[in-house]
């Protein structure tokens, strides 16, 4: 879920997933691991991502602290889900 947020808005700003990585500062496989969701980025790196984006798209504050909820709400639904996954 979080993967498919970072493609939707690169995608909404024309940014390639490897500027988004370069800009952000994280190596390539790191952001392509979570695009496939085979890790979950931790509740910092969230917060990177929506900075990279707000400063790339000129967000404003709100639109930044709603986003950074938003990612918060996904981390911990994708957490949720792997834990009853593995319990199977």
């Amino acid at each position: 879920m979080i993967g498919f947020m970072i493609r939707l808005w690169c995608d909404r700003y024309n940014m390639a997933i490897n500027e988004f990585a370069e800009l952000s500062g994280y190596d390539r496989k790191v952001v392509y691991r979570w695009i496939a969701s085979e890790s979950i980025p931790h509740n910092r790196s969230l917060r990177n991502i929506v900075d990279t984006f707000a400063h790339y798209a000129h967000w404003s504050n709100p639109t930044r602290e709603a986003a950074f909820v938003k990612l918060l709400q996904l981390r911990e639904t994708e957490v949720i889900w792997r834990k009853r996954r593995n319990k199977k």
